[in-house]
C-alpha cells in the first residue's frame, strides 16, 4: 500500500512539473507591448529563423538571422511561398483576432503593403479592401495610428489592395484575421471564426513615393484580445529649473572722513577673573560609608572563621 501511495505522489509531482513547464513556455511566447497608455499582449508564432524563400519572384528577398529584407528599385517586390516552420507546427491560429507583423520601413517614402500568405484549400490569399475593417500601426514607442482603408486600389497596385506603411515606421501592423480573402473576392472573408491557418507567407511592397523600397519583416504574432480604446501616453512636461535669485553685489562701504576733533579712543577695560572662593567643591556626604562597610565585612568574616575554629577545638 505504501508503495502505491508513493508512486501516486511521484506521478502527481511529475504531472505538476510538466504543467508548470508548459505554462512557462507558453508565457515566454507572449509579450506585452505599449498601446498608448495601456498594454496589449501578443503571442509569438514565427521568428523566420529557419525560413527559406523557395519561390523567387519580383524584387529582392534576403533572409538572414530571422530578418526578411524586401527590397527593390522601381519595380515592386512580390514574393510568395516563404517557408514558416514554426507557423506550420502551430497549426491553426485559433483565437487570433489579429495577425500581427513586426516590421520596419526604411524606404524613402510611404509604401503600399500587402501580406499574402498561403492557406490550405485556397492557395495564396490577399488582403481585402472592401470590408470596412480597420488596421492598426503600433509604434515601438506605443503610438497608434488607425488605417481606415487601403491607400492603393488593385488597378494601380498589381491587382491587389495595398495598405500604407509610412516612411521610417518601426513597430507592429495589426491586421484583422477576417481581412484575408481570395483574389478578386474582396468582400468575402476566408476566416470568420478567428482561426486563420497559414502554410507559408508572402509579401508585396510597392508605392509611388519611394525611389526604392526597403522593408524588413522581423516576426509574426497573433493577438487574441480586442484592442482597447487608444489614449496617448501623458506628455511629460519638463519642469523649469528654479531661477536663482540675483546675488547682491556688495558695494564698498564709504570711508568715513577722519575727524580732527574726535576724542581719542580709550582702551576698553580688561575683564577681570572672577574672585576665587576659599571653599572647595563639596564632597558627597556618604563617601565615608564605603571604607566603614568594607571594614565591617572583613571583621564579620574574621569572627565567623574564629567561631568555626573554636567549635572544632571543643569537639576535639
Amino acid at each position: 500500500m505504501k508503495k502505491i501511495v508513493s508512486f501516486v505522489a511521484v506521478l502527481a509531482l511529475l504531472v505538476s512539473a510538466f504543467a508548470l513547464t508548459a505554462a512557462a513556455e507558453a508565457a515566454s511566447d507572449t509579450i506585452g507591448i505599449d498601446y498608448g497608455d495601456k498594454q496589449v499582449e501578443i503571442k509569438l508564432i514565427e521568428t523566420f529563423d529557419e525560413s527559406v524563400d523557395v519561390n523567387p519572384s519580383y524584387g529582392s528577398c534576403e533572409i538572414e538571422n530571422g530578418e526578411i529584407a524586401l527590397s527593390g528599385s522601381g519595380a515592386c517586390v512580390d514574393r510568395y511561398g516563404i517557408t514558416a516552420p514554426m507557423l506550420n507546427a502551430a497549426g491553426t491560429l485559433t483565437g487570433a483576432k489579429y495577425v500581427v507583423l513586426s516590421l520596419t520601413n526604411e524606404s524613402d517614402g510611404e509604401v503600399w503593403f500587402c501580406f499574402q500568405p498561403e492557406v490550405p484549400g485556397h492557395g495564396n490569399i490577399f488582403m481585402g479592401g472592401e470590408m470596412d475593417l480597420k488596421l492598426y500601426l503600433v509604434g515601438t514607442d506605443g503610438t497608434v495610428s488607425v488605417i481606415d482603408g487601403p491607400v492603393a486600389e488593385p488597378a494601380v497596385n498589381n491587382n491587389r489592395y495595398g495598405y500604407g506603411i509610412p516612411e521610417d515606421f518601426d513597430g507592429y501592423l495589426f491586421m484583422p484575421s477576417s481581412i484575408f480573402c481570395d483574389h478578386l473576392k474582396w468582400t468575402t472573408s476566408i476566416f470568420t471564426n478567428d482561426d486563420p491557418a497559414f502554410l507559408s507567407v508572402g509579401f508585396n511592397v510597392y508605392g509611388d513615393e519611394p525611389s526604392s523600397f526597403f522593408v524588413t519583416v522581423h516576426d509574426l504574432y497573433i493577438c487574441t484580445q480586442e484592442l482597447p480604446e487608444y489614449t496617448p501616453k501623458p506628455t511629460e512636461i519638463p519642469t523649469e529649473a528654479p531661477t536663482a535669485a540675483p546675488t547682491a553685489v556688495p558695494t564698498e562701504a564709504p570711508t568715513a572722513a577722519a575727524a580732527t576733533d574726535a576724542p581719542a579712543a580709550t582702551e576698553a577695560p580688561k575683564a577681570t577673573d572672577p574672585p576665587k572662593s576659599d571653599d572647595t567643591a563639596p564632597k558627597k556626604s556618604n563617601g565615608w560609608l564605603i571604607p566603614v562597610i568594607a571594614g565591617g565585612v572583613v571583621i564579620a568574616a574574621a569572627v565567623i572563621i574564629a567561631v568555626a575554629a573554636s567549635k572544632k577545638k571543643k569537639k576535639a
